[in-house]
C-alpha cells in the first residue's frame, strides 16, 4: 500500500479559511466572495492541493475521486499556476470545483488537528 505524505503546514495555518468555504451547501456567490477576498497564500494552497491530488499524494476514496474526475483539466491548470492571480482567475471561473477539491483534505486536517490536541491533553 502506498504511504501518503503528511499534510503541509500551510494547510493547518489556513484551516479556518478552508473549512469556511468547504462547508456543504455553501452558495456559489459566497464562495466567489471568499475567493475574491483570499490572500495570496490562501490561493496558492489550492494549487498545492491540486498538485498533490494529481500526484496521488493524498489518499482519496473512490467516491471522492469520482467527484474530482470531471474537473481534471481544471485541476491540471490549477496545479501549474504559480501566481495567486492565476489561481484566483481559475477558481473564480470554476467555483463549483472548490468544495470537492478541498473537502477531503480539510476533513483529514481536522482529524489530524483533533488527534494532536487529544494527545496534548492526555
Amino acid at each position: 500500500m502506498r504511504k501518503c505524505q503528511q499534510l503541509p503546514s500551510n494547510i493547518f495555518a489556513n484551516l479556518e479559511f478552508l473549512n469556511k468555504i468547504s462547508q456543504p451547501r455553501r452558495s456559489i456567490p459566497f464562495i466567489r466572495n471568499q475567493l475574491a477576498l483570499a490572500t495570496a497564500e490562501q490561493l496558492l494552497i489550492f494549487a498545492e492541493i491540486a498538485t498533490n491530488i494529481l500526484a496521488f499524494n493524498f489518499s482519496l476514496t473512490t467516491r471522492q475521486l469520482r467527484l474530482l474526475t470531471p474537473h481534471a483539466v481544471i485541476f491540471r491548470q490549477l496545479s501549474k499556476s504559480t501566481t495567486p492571480e492565476k489561481a484566483r482567475q481559475l477558481l473564480l471561473a470554476n467555483p463549483s470545483i472548490v468544495s470537492p477539491l478541498i473537502r477531503p483534505i480539510v476533513h483529514r486536517a481536522c482529524q489530524n488537528k483533533k488527534e494532536k490536541t487529544t494527545v496534548l491533553i492526555e
